[in-house]
This record gives C-alpha cells, structure tokens and sequence, in this order.
C-alpha cells in the first residue's frame, strides 16, 4: 500500500508531492523543502557519524567509514523502529536484510547512456 502511494506521488509535479500527503514525516540532518513541510522531523546521523554507502553517477557503489565517535542513529535504524510501531516489518533490522532488499536494485541490464568526452574548461582563463 505504502508503495504505490509513494509511487503514484513520484509522477506528480515536484511542488505538489510534498502537499498531497496528509501526514509527512522527515529523517533529516538539515533544513530542506521536505522539513519545512513536514509535521514531524527525527534527527538521524550526518554522513561523519556513521558508516554507509553512497551510489555515484556511473552507478557504482562508493562506502565511507564513520570519522567521528556518535551515538546518533542511522536513517536505516530510525526508519525500521518507526515502521515497527505501526506493525510493520520492513526486514531492516541489520545491514543483511537491507542489502538483500537493494541489491537486486543495483543490477542493471538496460541501455547504459552513452559517453560523450567534452573539453575541460580553462578555468584559468575564465576567471580573469
């Protein structure tokens, strides 16, 4: 159910998303167009206080460890206790079941677009 209402959501303009839910709830580290929508923030930990994973451009997987000591806690983690007090299970409770969930996300057997090499700019040259 909750699928296909952030599915349906997805093809709406960009502008309205946010003010078609009745209830909207942000896991954020910052202010953002969704926090001040929303009714109710939770704080989760910045990208220094915990190890993960960022997806780049090209598709491929880039991790980062944690570089300062936290207890705060990790959107993932924030995320299931948040389901789990409306009764559901998403199977985030450790790293395992997430990568068993993203993983078939990441194969990818379609058309990759194709490169086009562009000169660099002179950077030198455009600042004087």
């Amino acid at each position: 159910m909750a699928l296909t209402f952030v599915t349906s959501m997805i093809r709406l303009p960009r502008e309205r998303r946010l003010h078609q839910v009745d209830f909207l709830v942000s896991l954020e580290v910052r202010r953002s167009e969704v926090t001040d929508r929303a009714d109710v923030i939770l704080p989760v930990a910045p990208p220094l206080e915990k190890n993960g994973t960022f997806i780049n451009w090209e598709g491929r997987l880039r991790p980062f460890g944690q570089a300062i000591a936290s207890r705060s806690q990790t959107d993932r983690l924030v995320f299931d206790a948040l389901a789990s007090e409306f009764g559901v299970d998403l199977g985030l409770h450790d790293l395992v079941g997430l990568y068993d969930q993203v993983n078939p996300l990441m194969q990818w057997n379609g058309q990759r677009e194709e490169f086009v090499q562009r000169r660099p700019r002179n950077w030198l040259r455009s600042a004087r």
